[in-house]
């Protein structure tokens, strides 16, 4: 198995990623490699570094929370890039992600939605970044 798979071994499929359920994930893991990233961030080119995004929109808040402390890692040095890998996500996706980073507003996460706002082609999205104050 590929060593950068590291979503394989925190959930079993990426429709569950959402609910996060003690059933779907290996929390532990999961936390294990959340807390790992915050130290030694993944490389922005992991083929799984897209599913941050879906673990930091999971309603359970402190893999939410530890996945957004990663993501914010890439910032500023990954902007765009990171914009353009959530534009690709379902509009739920982003939107959740703009609920969620709204409570905890820096100046990272500021360059994120601007740069958002550019890439995203999604009028919700669009006009939630536009409503929301940083």
């Amino acid at each position: 198995r590929y060593i950068g798979d590291w979503s394989s071994d925190v959930c079993s499929s990426d429709l569950e990623l959402r609910q996060l359920t003690l059933s779907s994930v290996n929390l532990y893991t999961a936390i294990a490699l959340l807390k790992h990233m915050q130290t030694q961030p993944p490389s922005i080119a992991n083929v799984y570094f897209d599913h941050l995004f879906v673990y930091a929109v999971s309603r359970n808040t402190a893999l939410a929370e530890l996945a957004q402390n990663v993501l914010e890692t890439q910032v500023p040095a990954h902007t765009e890039l990171m914009a353009q890998i959530l534009a690709k996500h379902p509009v739920w996706v982003q939107m959740a992600y703009l609920e969620n980073v709204r409570r905890r507003m820096n100046p990272k996460i500021g360059l994120l939605l601007s740069e958002l706002k550019k890439t995203s082609g999604e009028e919700d999205v669009i006009q939630e970044i536009d409503e929301t104050k940083f």
